[in-house]
């Protein structure tokens, strides 16, 4: 078992230490531990977020990676369909959000 200071080091550790990333990534497990994604993904960020399950450990496990995996897939065929203007606009939305996240540490 883990802690929740363990997950935020293990949540830094993906994001190489930026702070934004840690807490898109956090903000992507509570989403997914409200139901966002269906039920599987649901238990595996409950149990990431409450430290009965390391964020690495359980997402590439049998049963919550498959559906990780399977949801990845839809978003990738979706980004597929979107036109280049589409996916460059995405892009500096995602990159203006990080920015956004990484100054609420300043």
């Amino acid at each position: 078992m883990t802690t929740p200071d363990d997950v935020d080091r293990e949540l830094d550790s993906i994001g190489r230490g930026d702070p934004g990333t840690r807490r898109m990534l956090r903000g992507a497990l509570e989403r997914l531990a409200a139901g966002a994604a269906g039920a599987d993904l649901k238990e595996a960020a409950q149990e990431i977020l409450s430290g009965r399950l390391g964020v690495r450990r359980g997402l590439a496990g049998n049963v919550y990676g498959r559906s990780l995996h399977d949801g990845l897939r839809r978003f990738r065929e979706q980004y597929e369909r979107l036109s280049p203007e589409e996916r460059r606009a995405l892009r500096e939305s995602g990159r203006e959000q990080l920015s956004r996240l990484a100054g609420e540490d300043r």
